[in-house]
């Protein structure tokens, strides 16, 4: 804590509330909004601060009148006031004691008639506010631009998320776009604010018995907002959006309603993992690149068959300026941009780059990242994974070795694997070995297959 005299001057009594508005005046800017900040979880009787927060109302310091209003406003007789600003619907506002109404209305009429915007829209960071049902929602895009921001700043976690209001919100505001009523700038401008506070508490990722049901409703009219925004990708929004793995979201459907850029930003993101729908959009040939590009990059597990696919598809030669860019290129992207293919699929990656190492640096560029990608592999996977993958990495060397020979010696121990060699495809030859190897698994011969690769583990 920056105050130093907390001992003295922050306490539960009388006396030290006395001596810390005594001292107030004297506090420096950073101090002030530090208490102001904490205020409510300090020790003392709600009158004391509250006179604090009057007396920090007439700081020359928008902020600590921001902190000092939002205080009052969310005390004062117990309970959330509403804004008194006309909308669509009644006026919303809470019934007072008449006893404390003068002083009352003093400390609002002071902070509606603040300088700062921000202090005078404060008023609409009280979490009541989200909660006025079909009142609200009638009359949110009739408030002022920064009053709707305020809203979304009273967003502070997954219990307040009110994500059937913020679905009906976005759909209003479709129609207000389309008759020109409404800037699509400050629809993205209000999803922004309330990513920024209601997607980052951890609750959104805790499922228990009592929260499953409103955990994965509130998830479902999150999700269903994004093909509403069509052409605006609210990317922020997206960055943001909790993700969580087997929750009541129809996710394919969802994906095939966004747009390209929408789709490049959701699977650019490491906690979403959607493995069928990330194979699904890599291999429809209708897809742009960007997409391809952005559904490989994290949780791409391609089974042998699919990546010989892979191979087959770039064995398809285009010719520029006598090189084989489709294959060079192209692999050299996957092996550099997707971080889950298994170790023998990134080695056989390498084994094609390979022979082009010295013909162009960013090569040598690519082999560097692509075993980089290797030993993260091989670091983040537990022991039986990390043994089956070494195993299939040895397997592949291998291959590799006896695919276009016929002269090959073969230890006693695997010489059951060459009759399952397929002459002139390496690939094919790898999964005919990784087929019996499954069957037959004998423990002690995987260390002594020949042409291992030598790995650190």
């Amino acid at each position: 804590m920056v105050f130093s005299y907390s001992k003295e001057l922050l306490g539960y009594s009388k006396g030290h509330w006395q001596k810390l508005m005594a001292v107030w005046d004297g506090l420096n800017i950073e101090t002030q909004i530090e208490i102001l900040d904490q205020v409510a979880t300090l020790e003392g009787d709600d009158r004391s601060k509250h006179d604090l927060c009057k007396q920090a109302l007439k700081s020359s310091n928008t902020y600590v009148r921001y902190a000092a209003a939002k205080w009052i406003i969310s005390h004062i007789n117990n309970s959330s006031f509403v804004a008194k600003y006309e909308v669509e619907a009644e006026k919303l506002v809470k019934s007072i004691d008449t006893n404390k109404a003068s002083e009352r209305d003093e400390l609002l009429n002071l902070i509606r008639n603040d300088k700062s915007d921000l202090v005078r829209y404060s008023e609409y960071e009280v979490e009541d506010t989200f909660y006025l049902g079909s009142r609200l929602q009638m009359g949110f895009w009739k408030l002022p631009q920064k009053a709707r921001l305020a809203l979304m700043r009273s967003r502070k976690d997954r219990s307040h998320a009110s994500s059937d209001v913020l679905l009906h919100l976005v759909t209003e505001a479709q129609e207000l776009i389309e008759n020109n009523s409404l800037a699509w700038e400050e629809v993205d401008e209000v999803l922004t604010e309330f990513a920024y506070n209601a997607f980052g508490d951890e609750s959104w990722h805790t499922k228990d018995y009592y929260s499953i049901y409103d955990l994965d409703y509130r998830l479902r009219d999150l999700w269903e907002i994004i093909p509403l925004l069509k052409d605006y990708y609210a990317e922020e929004y997206l960055k943001r959006i909790p993700y969580v793995e087997n929750a009541w979201v129809n996710f394919e459907k969802i994906m095939r309603q966004c747009s390209d850029r929408q789709l490049e930003i959701i699977l650019n993101r490491e906690d979403v993992k959607l493995v069928e729908i990330r194979k699904e959009l890599f291999f429809d040939e209708k897809i742009k690149d960007g997409v391809k590009w952005a559904a490989i990059h994290f949780h791409f597990y391609p089974t042998y068959e699919e990546f010989q696919q892979i191979l087959d598809r770039y064995n398809q030669k285009i010719k520029i300026s006598n090189r084989d860019y489709t294959k060079i290129q192209l692999l050299g992207d996957i092996g550099t941009g997707c971080t889950s293919l298994s170790l023998c699929m990134y080695q056989a990656i390498l084994t094609l780059l390979e022979d082009e190492r010295n013909q162009d640096e960013w090569v040598a560029q690519n082999l560097e990242i692509i075993n980089l990608h290797m030993e993260n592999k091989i670091k983040s996977t537990n022991v039986y994974q990390r043994e089956k993958e070494i195993t299939d990495l040895r397997l592949f060397q291998l291959s590799s070795h006896v695919y276009d020979r016929s002269d090959y010696f073969y230890d006693d121990s695997i010489a059951f694997l060459a009759i399952r060699v397929v002459q002139g495809d390496c690939w094919k030859t790898f999964m005919a070995f990784a087929a019996v190897w499954a069957k037959y698994r004998p423990e002690e011969v995987s260390k002594k297959i020949s042409g291992s690769r030598k790995i650190l583990i």
